[in-house]
């Protein structure tokens, strides 16, 4: 395509990536460091286990007890966070 628009190969070659962008830029470098002229690894999505464990840990406080995951109304309507008051939708009306 490029040959086609500029009537010659590409000069350079760079990988530019972010978030899991990042993550798979991040892979590129480590495995196949010749492919590219230069790789930018912007805000990469990396170390899973500490990423998902720290989003479960800031989400606690917000929810109080095991009916903050219900769609049961008279529940969600106890909950002080808004983010997790839900309505139930009544059958036939989704």
């Amino acid at each position: 395509m490029i040959e086609k628009f500029y009537g010659r190969h590409a000069a350079e070659s760079y990988f530019v990536g972010c978030s899991t962008g990042g993550r798979q830029a991040l892979m590129e470098a480590t495995r196949f460091p010749e492919d590219f002229d230069g790789i930018i690894a912007g805000a990469p999505a990396w170390r899973w286990t500490y990423q998902m464990t720290g989003a479960i840990w800031n989400t606690l406080p917000s929810i109080k007890d095991a009916s903050a995951l219900t769609n049961d109304s008279a529940a969600a309507t106890s909950i002080p966070n808004p983010l997790f008051a839900r309505q139930a939708i009544p059958a036939g009306n989704a």
